[in-house]
């Protein structure tokens, strides 16, 4: 399975697919401020880090695999 990431603003679009090692029960749109969203994935130097969601409207928590780090995301309104 994959998580798709879509950016799109009035001067570029961006799409990437990835791989993601959990089963997700049910599919999540979830959206985020792009330059929040690169900022914050910027701040682990992990290749791989975990990325836990709850709905569309509750922030997304992301923890590092080999560090204490932890982020949380607040979500936007997805239009």
């Amino acid at each position: 399975d994959n998580m798709n990431v879509y950016i799109k603003s009035s001067t570029a679009a961006y799409q990437e697919a990835l791989p993601i090692t959990t089963d997700m029960a049910d599919k999540l749109t979830i959206a985020f401020n792009p330059a929040l969203l690169k900022t914050t994935m910027d701040s682990f130097t992990d290749d791989r880090v975990e990325a836990f969601f709850q709905s569309p409207k509750h922030p997304m928590i992301v923890k590092s695999k080999t560090s204490q780090l932890k982020a949380m995301l607040l979500p936007v309104l997805f239009r």
